[in-house]
Formats: structure tokens, C-alpha cells, sequence
């Protein structure tokens, strides 16, 4: 996990060319950048489900998962005001 967050870091570190060819699974797979990035936040939508549905079997209400929810609760993301 504290390997992959690094690469995560290094490869959002500068504007993502989702047209660059990536190598991967040690050189033996190719891919564009944005391919990489859709797969991460499809992966990472799924299991959100998984883990919602897990608690509901539990007869457990599951936290609100959503990108909006969570842009929300760090301060990412409001509703707008006549201030703005």
C-alpha cells in the first residue's frame, strides 16, 4: 500500500498525459496513462460496493461512500452561497 500511494504521488505529481503509453506488470503489458486512471477509480468504486453491501447483509446502514460525501466532510467541496 505505502508503495503504490508513492507512485500514485510521483505520477500525479505533474499534469497526466492520458495518452502516454505506460509499461506495465514488468514490461509485459502496455496501456495510456488514461486508462491507468479510470481503472484506479473503477477499482476503487467497486469495492465501495462491495463493502456497502457487506454492511447492509449485516443489517448495518453503510456510511455515505460517495466522492461528494467525502469532499464534503474534508472541507473539498460546499454548497455555494451568495458570497461566492
Amino acid at each position: 500500500m505505502e508503495e503504490t500511494a508513492r507512485l500514485w504521488e510521483r505520477f500525479l505529481s505533474e499534469p497526466v498525459d492520458s495518452e502516454r503509453v505506460l509499461l506495465l506488470d514488468e514490461g509485459t503489458y502496455e496501456a495510456r496513462a488514461g486508462v491507468i486512471v479510470a481503472q484506479a477509480l473503477h477499482h476503487a468504486n467497486a469495492h465501495r460496493e462491495q463493502i456497502c453491501a457487506i454492511l447492509t447483509s449485516l443489517g448495518m446502514q453503510p456510511p455515505d461512500v460517495q466522492v461528494w460525501a467525502y469532499a464534503e466532510a474534508t472541507g473539498r467541496g460546499w454548497e455555494r452561497t451568495a458570497a461566492h
